[in-house]
């Protein structure tokens, strides 16, 4: 697997989706969010601009690439039914691959950008799940 330092270039594997912290099912949940931000934040710190989402960036990365399997949106950037439920913003895309309820075959994810990353941060939130922060320039 990838560690702190290593460079991603597509199609490179960059983890595996799974079920972390809150979540009720495995998904992948995907934000960008402007600089070299090497901690992990919550969506909290993006509604009270402790990190400025990259909502343009944030959308090329919705695509089969993703996980070399078409994918399916189960939390919308913004959605609203999320809003109600969890009294919170969500600056973000949850996804799965379009099959992921009925197995895990297309759980793999990819790095899908033209353009090579770093990774910058990765670990485990208590209460959120792994993450993995991988810097890119546009």
């Amino acid at each position: 697997m990838i560690d702190v330092g290593d460079e991603v270039r597509a199609p490179a594997l960059i983890g595996r989706m799974g079920n972390t912290g809150a979540s009720s099912g495995a998904h992948l949940h995907i934000d960008c969010v402007e600089g070299s931000v090497r901690r992990s934040w919550l969506l909290s710190d993006a509604e009270n601009y402790n990190v400025r989402p990259a909502y343009r960036q944030l959308i090329y990365f919705i695509d089969q690439d993703l996980f070399k399997h078409p994918l399916k949106i189960t939390t919308r950037f913004c959605d609203i039914s999320y809003f109600f439920e969890y009294n919170k913003i969500h600056t973000a895309y949850d996804v799965i691959p379009s099959d992921g309820d009925r197995t895990d075959d297309h759980f793999d994810i990819f790095w899908n950008r033209s353009m090579p990353g770093k990774v910058i941060a990765k670990g485990d939130h208590a209460g959120y799940g792994n993450y993995l922060h991988i810097q890119f320039d546009i």
